[in-house]
């Protein structure tokens, strides 16, 4: 029997009492929607984040730029002239222009349109503002959908708990203890969808989420922290599209994976297998993501030369095109098993087998790089503690020659000689950073080379 309760885990102080705060609610406002968190990260930023500061960027470029909310024909010249005459006007325009890119989900290139001195510069100009007003429009319309989702949530989270619990035959006590979390509606509203339209797919389909759902349930009842983390990218998760469904469920599900693996580190239990399958699974899918954002980016540079049909669908949709690569590549590149093995609307992404092709291939070389994978795998805390779990005698041994640092020696400098506290806040900064980078050399000793080729199949579903 499982329990629900709202015992947090041990750990800093603030770690266990820390609780995001809430707007105050509108008077009157009643609808579950109206109980979204705001405080999230812009990691986890919702659709209704990403449309008020979509919104904010380009009333913020049309103030700075004085042109009206709804720029005509004869509006066009004068705003060329400006950009003409002002190149950091220039630089704001196209800086808001990728900003609305990453609001839209999209990649954010270094340059996605030039502004040449030559050429129709009038046609280009217009391309890039009707692609902000294009992106803005499509964030109001993502928020819509997820509120309208969200409204259609009328049982409690607790409901869809029990539910779960009754499917996969583990019971679960207390489903109602996290009711009127933040967030907790969207969540509820993913339960629920999940078992209303994923159990209707194939059965082994229908078990493997029977299990991640039982999982994560389990998951987030004992960790208050990992319960915020998911309870919010269950927002990511909703709209009117079953593949919006499937993509961020895999991000539920990755996140309650990473979050195993930490407390597996903590104990003790991992070993360097399993260490390094899991990092370089982990490097594969950041970078097939980040190869897919580039592609979307390159395609929408040369948006003039498009067919209208493929840009419609690189900017209406472009998780669905990142669903189909990982869907069709999760095999051969060796992703996180947490990783979406499905998609309804094939038709909806604009690659092609020979782009996926393609893009594998970009994903193999460059998981073929120490440099890039050293620096993913210094970036991961959970890696990092893992090592050090892993080699303990090695790490001890570099603290034992660090401890012997001539520096800690040192007397500390009287409060009234400022210089000399100076000097010695600037030498203690000097022996910090060196011990950092003796320990980041010692890490990268005992590390893998390369995240290419997996050392096991993490995932199914592609045949390329």
């Amino acid at each position: 029997m499982y329990a629900l309760t709202r015992e947090q885990p041990p750990g800093p102080p603030y770690m266990r009492t820390h609780r995001p705060g809430s707007l105050p609610q509108e008077a009157g406002t009643s609808s579950p929607a109206a109980r979204l968190h705001p405080g999230a990260s812009v990691a986890t930023a919702t659709p209704l984040q990403r449309r008020d500061a979509a919104n904010e960027a380009v009333h913020a470029l049309l103030v700075e730029l004085n042109v009206p909310n709804d720029p005509g024909p004869t509006d066009f010249p004068e705003l060329w002239n400006q950009l003409r005459r002002q190149p950091e006007l220039a630089s704001r325009f196209q800086s808001v222009f990728r900003e609305m890119l990453r609001h839209a989900n999209l990649a954010a290139p270094e340059r996605v349109f030039d502004l040449p001195l030559t050429g129709n510069q009038l046609v280009l100009l217009r391309t890039m503002f009707n692609g902000l007003e294009e992106l803005r429009q499509l964030t109001n319309q993502a928020a819509a959908q997820l509120e309208a989702d969200i409204n259609q949530q009328q049982m409690p989270l607790g409901h869809e708990i029990y539910s779960w619990s009754k499917l996969t035959g583990m019971p679960i006590e207390f489903p109602h203890a996290f009711d009127h979390d933040d967030n907790a509606v969207p969540f509820a509203r993913v339960l629920g969808r999940l078992r209303t339209e994923y159990l209707l797919i194939e059965p082994e389909i229908s078990a493997q989420t029977k299990a991640q759902v039982s999982s994560m349930l389990h998951a987030v009842a004992n960790d208050a922290a990992l319960r915020r983390e998911v309870f919010s990218l269950a927002q990511d998760a909703l709209g009117t599209c079953n593949d919006n469904l499937a993509e961020g469920f895999s991000k539920m599900a990755l996140a309650v994976d990473n979050h195993r693996m930490a407390r597996a580190v903590e104990r003790g239990d991992v070993d360097v297998k399993w260490l390094d399958d899991w990092a370089g699974s982990l490097f594969r899918l950041s970078l097939l993501e980040t190869a897919v954002h580039r592609y979307i980016a390159s395609r929408l540079s040369d948006a003039p030369n498009l067919f209208k049909e493929d840009r419609n669908r690189l900017i209406e949709e472009p998780m669905e095109t990142m669903l189909h690569a990982k869907v069709e590549l999760r095999r051969t590149l060796g992703l996180p098993s947490s990783t979406a093995s499905t998609i309804e609307f094939h038709h909806s992404s604009i690659l092609n087998p020979a782009d996926l092709r393609t893009l594998a291939h970009t994903v193999r070389t460059e998981a073929e790089n120490p440099a890039a994978y050293s620096s993913f795998l210094l970036d991961n805390p959970t890696w990092r503690a893992g090592m050090k779990a892993l080699h303990p005698q090695e790490f001890q041994d570099l603290k034992t020659r660090q401890d012997e640092d001539p520096f800690y020696d040192l007397d500390l400098p009287p409060d009234t000689d400022v210089v000399a506290q100076a000097a010695y806040a600037e030498k203690a900064q000097q022996v910090a950073e060196q011990h950092a980078e003796q320990e980041q050399a010692l890490l990268l000793r005992l590390a893998v080379p390369t995240a290419w080729p997996p050392k096991t199949e993490a995932g199914s579903g592609d045949n390329h």
